[in-house]
């Protein structure tokens, strides 16, 4: 299950943080449990002689906290941070944090942000379109109908 991104740029002086959350989630379960993984996108370039990026997603079922997986790195480095294996239940609630820090030592800064998103388990379900042109759903509901009309066009 995807829930969003982290991303941090910075080179010592300053630095660009950004935190993206999914929300309004509604995950269709196809029984009554499941395992499921739950996963960040992340992208981390720290430039400075003596900074670091940190990239934390915390997740909480129920009110419960999962243990949160962290992405530490003083260099460049991207890729998925997974918290995997989680069990739940129809109509569980989840409430999610990406946090991203970042701090130089010399010289002395730090930056931090986050984003916060929720959803809830359900049931799967199928939803079929149901088309807006009434004409259309005349026709297809009366096949028969579409012979008629090229008869009638050719007289």
């Amino acid at each position: 299950m995807y829930l969003g991104s982290a991303s941090i740029i910075g080179n010592g002086n300053s630095s660009t943080l950004e935190a993206v959350a999914e929300n309004d989630l509604l995950i269709g379960l196809g029984s009554e449990s499941s395992y499921v993984d739950f996963y960040i996108n992340y992208d981390m370039n720290c430039d400075g002689t003596t900074d670091e990026g940190i990239i934390t997603p915390i997740i909480s079922i129920n009110g419960q906290n999962i243990a949160p997986k962290i992405v530490q790195n003083q260099t460049s480095k991207n890729g998925t941070l997974k918290i995997e294996n989680v069990e739940v239940n129809r109509q569980d609630a989840l409430i999610f944090v990406i946090n991203v820090a970042y701090g130089s030592i010399i010289p002395l800064y730090s930056n931090s942000t986050s984003a916060t998103g929720a959803g809830v388990f359900s049931k799967a379900k199928t939803i079929a379109e149901e088309s807006t042109n009434l004409f259309l759903d005349f026709l297809e509901k009366h096949p028969r109908m579409f012979l008629m009309l090229r008869y009638l066009l050719r007289l």
